[in-house]
């Protein structure tokens, strides 16, 4: 209902982990006036022990926080769908949530990424702005064969791929 409502009745793009947040709030805003009203509890017996608590949770939480808020910041800069490297991992971004996010390799390998990783590193991104990406592909061949044999018949399949554009051509 909430994502409904911030995606299309205000048509605001919110990253799932902000997206969880608001969601979260609302139903800890909701529980306690539902108790204050339900047991006739005067507001600040309610909300007092809350917030005593907030810093000891706060500082448990340093982490997670620190993940999360790494993941708010990643989502502004990397989307579902783009190509990303970090060290030696190399994927296209299948998911980004409040802890980590989700590449998927050409070899079909998942890895999972730690947001704050992410943040403190440095990452490259094939495809920020612009989803159209080169890819350069080792082949290798019998050395007898013809250099531009082994290039007109690359280029060739290339027209059949999906995604490859013809222009440029491959």
């Amino acid at each position: 209902l909430v994502e409904y409502f911030l995606v299309s009745v205000l048509r605001i793009n919110v990253s799932p982990p902000l997206r969880k947040v608001c969601i979260l709030g609302i139903f800890i805003v909701a529980v306690l006036v539902a108790v204050q009203q339900i047991f006739n509890i005067k507001w600040w017996k309610v909300y007092a022990p809350t917030g005593i608590l907030l810093p000891a949770i706060g500082f448990a939480l340093k982490d997670t926080f620190q993940m999360f808020f790494s993941g708010l910041a990643l989502s502004r800069i990397v989307d579902i769908g783009d190509w990303i490297k970090i060290g030696e991992m190399e994927g296209e971004v299948l998911d980004i949530n409040w802890a980590r996010t989700v590449l998927r390799s050409w070899e079909g390998v998942t890895h999972f990424i730690p947001n704050s990783e992410l943040q403190k590193g440095m990452f490259d991104s094939f495809s920020y702005r612009d989803r159209k990406v080169r890819r350069r592909l080792d082949v290798g061949t019998d050395y007898s064969v013809p250099p531009q044999k082994v290039k007109r018949v690359l280029t060739k399949c290339a027209q059949f791929v999906d995604g490859v554009l013809a222009n440029p051509e491959p």
